[in-house]
C-alpha cells in the first residue's frame, strides 16, 4: 500500500514539474513574440505618419491646408467608427 501511495505522489510531482516546464517555455515564447511587436509598432507608426505627411503635402497643393487636415481627420474617424462597430458586432 505504501508503494502505491509513493508512486501516486511521485506521479503528481512529475506532472507538476512538467507543467511548470511547459509554462516556462510558453512564457519565453510569448516574450519573444512581444519583443518583435515592440520593435514593429514604432516602425509602423512612423511609416503611417510619413504617409500622412506625404498625403497632406500632395493634397495641400490643390486644396486649402485646413480642409486637407479636416478631411484626413474625418477619414480616420470613419475608419475608427467602422472598426469599433464591427468589433462590437462580433461579440
Amino acid at each position: 500500500m505504501a508503494d502505491a501511495i509513493e508512486r501516486i505522489v511521485d506521479a503528481g510531482q512529475s506532472l507538476m514539474l512538467r507543467r511548470v516546464e511547459l509554462v516556462c517555455a510558453e512564457t519565453v515564447q510569448s516574450l519573444r513574440g512581444e519583443r518583435a511587436m515592440l520593435v514593429a509598432i514604432p516602425f509602423a507608426i512612423v511609416g503611417w505618419l510619413l504617409v500622412l505627411c506625404g498625403t497632406r503635402s500632395a493634397l495641400g497643393m490643390h486644396f486649402p491646408p485646413f480642409a486637407v487636415d479636416i478631411g484626413l481627420g474625418l477619414a480616420h474617424l470613419v475608419v475608427a467608427m467602422g472598426l469599433l462597430h464591427s468589433r462590437g458586432r462580433s461579440r
